[in-house]
C-alpha cells in the first residue's frame, strides 16, 4: 500500500486519529503496535508507521476481524498472535526477494 506522504508526517496524535478513521483501532491497540514494532528494531519513525499502515491494512483484509461497526477487533492474545504472522509474512517475503534477486 503507498501511504500519503502527508499522513505519514502528520504529528502523533494526527497520525492515530488518521488509523483510528480507516481501521477503527483504539489508542491502545495502536499504542501495542507501535511499541511491538520499536521492539522489533523499527526505530525510524517512518519505517514503523508504514509497518503500522501496512499491518492495519493486513489485518483489516480479513473481514473476520472486524465487528458490526467496523472497527478491529481482537480476542485474548489475538493481536500478538496477528502481529507475529504478519512479521513472520514479511520476513518470508523478505528472504523470497533475496534469494529471487541472487538467481
Amino acid at each position: 500500500m503507498t501511504i500519503n506522504p502527508d499522513k505519514i508526517h502528520l504529528p502523533d496524535s494526527e497520525f492515530f486519529k488518521w488509523c483510528q478513521s480507516l481501521y477503527g483501532i483504539n489508542k491502545g491497540i495502536y499504542n501495542t503496535i507501535d511499541l511491538w514494532f520499536y521492539e522489533s528494531n523499527k526505530r525510524d519513525i517512518l519505517s514503523r508507521r508504514r509497518c503500522i499502515v501496512e499491518f492495519l491494512t493486513f489485518i483489516a483484509s480479513c473481514k473476520m476481524n472486524r465487528n458490526q461497526h467496523h472497527s478491529l477487533r481482537f480476542g485474548h492474545r489475538g493481536l500478538v498472535k496477528k502481529l507475529e504472522e504478519f512479521f513472520d509474512k514479511q520476513e518470508y517475503e523478505e528472504n523470497l526477494r533475496k534469494r529471487n534477486h541472487n538467481d
